[in-house]
């Protein structure tokens, strides 16, 4: 998982190490409560409790409960999207089929009401920035498309839905995104 902190002052400086170890932690918390129990369960209170740190941090690194998710997916989002390149290597998304496989509880809490149409729209965002040919209204339908088909072969795969080996998965979230 990579952590961005944002960076105080005029930007050349590094990231505060304590910073970064709380912007984990209270990460590490979301996803550990995430495992636990439904994601309109848990709250920020929950989190900072978990996290062992005051509200008002949490509030220093995350907007709300979304950005934490969000922040916490940022990573999936950006290799789901470069499978719109044709020249992008397969071994990121091998690794992010696998990695929902092995955490397909966790999947089938996020690729579901209320979290997924929030995944949907990030999603969709990141991948508006990839596609390059076209006008900005069919980049975002064809964006709405790919990201909507990805999740939901993603979905329907960790709940038992469709029967399929890993590399099944790969080939067919590769295909939609260069279809």
């Amino acid at each position: 998982m990579s952590v961005i902190v944002g960076r105080r002052g005029n930007g050349s400086q590094s990231p505060d190490r304590r910073a970064v170890r709380t912007h984990r932690a209270l990460l590490q918390a979301f996803i550990d409560l995430m495992l636990e129990c439904s994601y309109r369960s848990v709250t920020i209170a929950d989190i900072v409790g978990r996290a062992d740190v005051g509200r008002s941090t949490f509030y220093e690194h995350f907007r709300d409960k979304d950005s934490i998710l969000l922040t916490s997916m940022g990573w999936m989002f950006t290799i789901l999207a470069d499978a719109v390149g044709e020249d992008t290597p397969r071994a990121p998304l091998d690794q992010l089929v696998a990695h929902f496989w092995a955490n397909r509880s966790l999947a089938r809490t996020v690729l579901t009401p209320p979290v997924q149409p929030k995944l949907a729209r990030a999603l969709t965002k990141v991948l508006e920035e990839r596609i390059a040919a076209g006008n900005p209204a069919s980049r975002k339908l064809r964006a709405v498309g790919i990201a909507a088909a990805q999740l939901g072969i993603l979905e329907a795969w960790t709940r038992g839905e469709l029967s399929a080996s890993p590399a099944e998965v790969t080939d067919a979230l590769l295909e939609i995104a260069r279809a």
